[in-house]
């Protein structure tokens, strides 16, 4: 009996024993397929990123398929695709590049090779990007153009510079990079660069910015060091000089270092109150010129609502403040400073105009799109980006798709505030004042309502595309699209002479260069001048 039981207590923590261990050794070979799975994930993961080879060929077959969605998502849905150029030059520039496409070729050749495509639309508001790989490849692998130029009247002076050679003359004019002429540089970037319409005031301030980047992704990304031979202003003497080329970590330092503190994108301020000095802080309040005059600055550098909340401000809120000082200042003069704004949000741009005038006014003739159907290349679309029209606000006529004018608030009548200013207005632009600033700044050329001082808009004055965005990613190649959707007319009058071209300014001028090194901003200064003229006669 007791050997029956203790047989059976023995088998009984036998089975247990065996049971349990041949249960760990399932769970740990879980355990460890798991982790060898993670390790294939991961290490897959590490080959994608860093097997990324921008040196890969894409096939002719490849490169001839991407060419095609590219063109047709134009023409199939850019509402502006004939505005500027005929159908018949985009056929011809069409096969013009397409019998180019008769060898495999990285991503930059194809991408080199197709660009000009895009810029010949003539809409600022359209671009095609490199595939975000290649994009963040390339940029760490190039070799940075060691200088900041400044665009004057169609010549490049040295703004800044980056390099190491501390005997770099800023102020000198720019002859040869490379033993190549500037001019042939401007024009090579300009074909690689969009504005609106035959506009180039715009490339010129693209340029401004994004030289040292723009240089090596159109023309050469190779530069060890460059040869750049320039001219002294004064003496006409040439200068040259060797500077070595810079890695991204390098020119981004350069920059950081060099860069001013970021400015509002909102500034008001009064000339010649006691506790203030001039727009240009060189002249003491008390022997100020301006004292009695009641002169204000108001500065905008954007109408982006979000770069506004970023800053803590709400549009709305400032400029209505602003306009209720200027009417218990008894302001005679104010100067709205645009320039560098690039645009931003439609309704600040109705909102600052209903401060402008005593009448009713409408901001757009129309807003047109392609069609209210799907596009035919929908599944290349990134959805998560794209902001697309909405079927329910477009009617259908004769002409085409519009969107409604009683269902939309940019189409509407809108109504003059009661705090509005009826007094001189001059209005400083130039290349960048562009999009949603061109907009506003058309609405009150076209009216007559101040004098612009500066240079042509970056913006069409008639209307550009811009609104709601589509983007679209390339099977093959992944370069990426960006379409405009919407048409915009602006409400001026159809006899305006300005077919291709921004606001032209009543005083055109442009910043010298010794002005920009010493700090004055010239075309303020030509404000103040011809205030100070009016109120001596």
């Amino acid at each position: 009996m007791r050997n029956h039981v203790n047989r059976q207590s023995i088998s009984l923590y036998t089975s247990f024993i065996v049971s349990n261990l041949l249960l760990f050794v399932y769970t740990s070979g879980i355990a460890q397929a798991k982790v060898k799975a993670s390790d294939k994930v991961t290490a897959s993961a590490k080959k994608r990123i860093i097997g990324f080879k921008a040196s890969r060929k894409y096939s002719v077959k490849q490169l001839k398929a991407d060419f095609d969605i590219l063109f047709n998502a134009f023409k199939e849905a850019h509402p502006g695709f004939y505005w500027y150029t005929s159908k018949a030059a985009f056929a011809k520039k069409y096969d013009s590049l397409k019998k180019h496409i008769t060898r495999p070729m990285t991503e930059l050749e194809f991408y080199r090779l197709v660009r000009p495509l895009a810029v010949q639309i003539n809409c600022g508001h359209t671009q095609l990007y490199t595939s975000v790989k290649f994009r963040n490849h390339f940029r760490k692998k190039i070799n940075y153009f060691p200088l900041h130029l400044k665009f004057i009247n169609g010549k490049a002076y040295i703004y800044q510079n980056h390099s190491q050679d501390s005997t770099v003359q800023l102020g000198l004019q720019v002859a040869h990079i490379n033993g190549q002429p500037i001019h042939k540089v401007i024009n090579k970037l300009f074909s690689y660069t969009p504005s609106d319409g035959f506009n180039t005031t715009y490339k010129y301030r693209i340029l401004d910015q994004d030289f040292p980047l723009l240089y090596p992704y159109y023309i050469n990304a190779k530069v060890d060091t460059f040869n750049i031979q320039c001219i002294e202003t004064q003496s006409k003497q040439r200068v040259h000089y060797r500077l070595a080329s810079l890695s991204r970590k390098e020119y981004r330092k350069s920059v950081r270092k060099q860069r001013q503190s970021e400015a509002p994108a909102l500034q008001f301020k009064m000339i010649g109150n006691q506790d203030d000095e001039s727009a240009d802080n060189t002249r003491p309040a008390t022997e100020h010129p301006l004292k009695r005059a009641r002169v204000a600055v108001l500065k905008i550098k954007s109408f982006q609502n979000n770069t506004l909340r970023k800053q803590g401000f709400s549009f709305s809120q400032y400029i209505r403040n602003v306009f209720r000082t200027l009417r218990k200042k008894r302001v005679r003069h104010l100067i709205l400073d645009l320039r560098e704004n690039s645009g931003g949000t439609v309704r600040n741009g109705i909102l600052l105009y209903s401060y402008l005038t005593k009448r009713r006014f409408k901001y757009f003739n129309y807003e047109k799109v392609t069609t209210n159907r799907p596009f035919s290349f929908m599944r290349y679309v990134n959805s998560y980006r794209s902001r697309m029209v909405n079927n329910k606000l477009l009617v259908k006529t004769d002409s085409g798709y519009y969107v409604s004018n009683k269902l939309h608030y940019n189409l509407k009548t809108h109504k003059p505030s009661k705090y509005n200013y009826k007094r001189n207005l001059y209005i400083l632009i130039n290349g960048r004042s562009f999009s949603a600033t061109t907009q506003f700044a058309s609405l009150v050329h076209a009216n007559k309502r101040g004098f612009f001082i500066g240079e042509e808009t970056g913006g069409g004055y008639k209307g550009c595309t811009a609104g709601r965005i589509c983007y679209v990613n390339l099977p093959y190649t992944k370069m990426r699209l960006k379409i405009p959707l919407i048409k915009y007319s602006n409400a001026i009058a159809s006899d305006y002479k300005t077919e291709g071209h921004g606001i032209m300014p009543d005083y055109n001028l442009q910043p010298k260069m010794g002005d920009i090194l010493k700090g004055v901003d010239t075309e303020m200064e030509y404000v103040l001048e011809m205030i100070r003229k009016k109120e001596e006669e």
